[in-house]
């Protein structure tokens, strides 16, 4: 069955090999080490190539959709429209609207076997802030943000904003020790297109641009 799966996949332009590791923001492990846990891994096919793995331009579908399982996010919506938390498990505005301190979680471990903290959420937010490009639109309210501890981080904004957290749904949070000692002259841009810097459910084990055929096409 697993073969014929492959086959069909085969034949769409683009492709993924991800790791389901249900486990892996508990125990930090994203490598499969037996013929089980080859068991867990699964092809995404897609309909043409994401531009990069960097869960910056998850402004763009394609990129979305693939990079999605691999990180976690501080907050999400449901399906009702309102906001859930998810790394963040609280966040309160100052009396201005112009800051706001999240919460958050302290058992979530990303897939290098890193704590994740709030000096991962400040490097990410000040990455995207930095290269001003795919989900940065979002965040056009954000200034700066400061790691108080390691799950309390505040953030600055450049103007009242009372909805401002609702634009962290579009924030995928970076293990910023692993990027960091991959960052290169481009923050890292060169190195997470090609690989997986997250905590999420899934990790991506080997991107694939073309499943086969000078065209991506199988015949």
């Amino acid at each position: 069955m697993r073969t014929n799966r492959t086959r069909v996949l085969g034949a769409i332009t683009a492709g993924l090999a991800v790791g389901a590791l249900v486990t892996a923001c508990a125990s930090g492990s994203a490598t499969p080490s037996s013929s089980s846990d080859r068991d867990d891994t699964v092809i995404i096919g897609t309909g043409a190539t994401p531009q990069t793995l960097d869960p910056i331009l998850a402004s763009d579908v394609q990129t979305d959709f693939t990079v999605g399982g691999a990180y976690d996010k501080l907050i999400d919506y449901d399906d009702d429209g309102a906001i859930v938390p998810l790394v963040a498990t609280e966040w309160t505005y100052n009396g201005d609207a112009t800051a706001v301190t999240l919460t958050l979680r302290d058992d979530v471990v990303f897939h290098s076997g890193n704590p994740l903290t709030a000096a991962d959420v400040v490097y990410t937010l000040d990455r995207i802030a930095s290269l001003g490009i795919g989900v940065s639109s979002f965040l056009s309210s954000y200034a700066s943000s400061t790691a108080v501890d390691d799950t309390t981080v505040e953030i600055a904004l450049n103007g009242t904003n009372t909805t401002f957290v609702g634009a962290l749904s579009k924030v995928y949070i970076l293990d910023s020790a692993l990027v960091s000692e991959n960052e290169g002259s481009d923050q890292g841009q060169a190195w997470l297109a090609t690989n997986d810097a997250g905590s999420g459910p899934e990790a991506i084990l080997d991107p694939i641009r073309d499943l086969g055929g000078t065209d991506g096409q199988r015949t």
